[in-house]
């Protein structure tokens, strides 16, 4: 078996909208109810959504939620202080996503700044509204969020960041290493898209070490443009999250499996490979058969650093394998698909991280 189907086994490929939206009362502004969720996915094919209802947590407690299909989270927004003289506009959306009610009403109450009006929920309560305003936050603080969030297991994400912070210095968007980015908004070919990819890129070449993550932001009827992949072994809303956790998942609707390994020491996307010389395996394959297009033609490109090291057609339909050897002294080696017949970046591997 060689290495990166060894790094994988036992699992199997799932897709899912990090970054959606449901009509659930309160202070929600989706239209599509919970439910109209529930059935959207059967009928596309899809196998989760984060559910990231604005102010409160209501959502996650009504008899319609299905845990194993449905992330727990919410999307706060905050104004940032600190910024550069070169931003414009410093204000934020962003995603807080756990594997479990409780991790998100923690979060919450331990930070005083979002004023949350409930201290703890049990089953035998039914007031789970926990209502919470949009703070304003230095980037030491918003450091001290992300890290919280991710030391219980879950996932930060800087939300369309193009859309409301405005700013010519990248680091404006940075806040410290292992948050995600959402690269893919809405649907790939949105102005946006473009616009995060390339701050996404400028942040990792310098040294900065971020994942990129899709999400479709849907509010109205549901849509599957949003989509990432990853492999998992459950499919369940925590196992969608531990993945994610880890940045080993693609932005994007086509799997990638990355392992770097000498074999002995194996790491996948996501990870930071802290050896010497190796090998880099890669497996694409999987892609969501909703938007595969037979007489199209789809390119492969693996990239160390800023320099593409590998390309090659991609079928679109047959897994395809490459070993190429892993330079450590390097930021990162990571992978993308593109649709060559529109022009269109379907999927964006998260890197694996080098020495450098």
């Amino acid at each position: 078996m060689n290495p990166v189907d060894k790094a994988y086994l036992g699992r199997q490929v799932a897709y899912g909208d990090y970054h959606a939206h449901a009509a659930t009362g309160g202070t929600s502004d989706g239209l599509a109810t919970l439910t109209e969720w529930s059935e959207f996915m059967t009928n596309e094919e899809t196998d989760f959504v984060a559910i990231m209802d604005h102010r409160q947590v209501r959502h996650m407690y009504l008899p319609e939620w299905d845990n194993d299909r449905m992330v727990c989270g919410t999307e706060p927004g905050t104004y940032m202080e600190g910024c550069s003289d070169k931003a414009t506009k410093t204000d934020l959306h962003y995603n807080m996503i756990f594997r479990t009610q409780g991790e998100l009403e923690d979060t919450l109450n331990h930070f005083p700044e979002f004023g949350y009006t409930h201290t703890g929920v049990s089953k035998e309560e039914d007031d789970h509204e926990g209502h919470f305003n949009y703070p304003h936050f230095t980037y030491e603080r918003m450091a001290e969020l992300v890290n919280y969030v991710r030391a219980k297991g879950g996932m930060f994400t800087h939300n369309h960041p193009t859309t409301r912070m405005q700013s010519e210095e990248p680091l404006d968007y940075y806040f410290c290493d292992y948050h995600h980015m959402e690269i893919i908004y809405y649907y790939p070919t949105y102005e946006h898209s473009e616009k995060a990819y390339q701050l996404w890129k400028k942040l990792i070449e310098l040294g900065k070490k971020i994942y990129a993550v899709a999400g479709g932001d849907e509010h109205g009827h549901p849509y599957n443009t949003g989509l990432s992949t990853v492999y998992v072994t459950n499919k369940t809303s925590a196992s969608y999250v531990d993945v994610a956790h880890n940045g080993d998942l693609t932005c994007g609707c086509i799997g990638m499996q990355m392992c770097v390994t000498d074999g002995q020491d194996t790491v996948t996307m996501g990870g930071q490979w802290k050896g010497g010389k190796a090998e880099l395996w890669l497996r694409v394959g999987d892609m969501y058969r909703k938007i595969y297009e037979n007489n199209h033609v789809y390119r492969l490109d693996i990239y160390k650093d800023s320099e593409i090291v590998y390309t090659s057609d991609y079928s679109g339909y047959e897994p395809v394998y490459v070993n190429i050897p892993f330079d450590a002294d390097c930021l990162f080696y990571r992978a993308e698909v593109t649709d060559v017949t529109t022009g269109v970046r379907m999927a964006i591997g998260n890197p694996i991280f080098g020495n450098k």
